[in-house]
């Protein structure tokens, strides 16, 4: 069952750290949201639908958002 945190929250919390460069894998954002890796997979490409560039780096082993306002 998912915790308390809304929606919207958990949009706000993943693009933060997107922007920050602490995303490191779907199970991890899925165990600190209190959901499933497909929930955080969703939250993902809804980010990607509202324009941002998110991308998986196999080197990095992390997601990563490109071309952020904050450089």
């Amino acid at each position: 069952m998912r915790s308390h945190r809304s929606h919207n929250e958990d949009i706000a919390s993943l693009l933060g750290m997107l922007e920050k460069g602490r995303f490191i894998s779907r199970a991890q954002a899925a165990k600190l949201f209190g959901c499933s890796e497909k929930t955080v997979n969703s939250l993902i490409k809804e980010l990607r639908e509202n324009g941002h560039d998110i991308h998986y780096s196999r080197s990095l082993q992390k997601y990563i958002l490109r071309n952020s306002e904050k450089k």
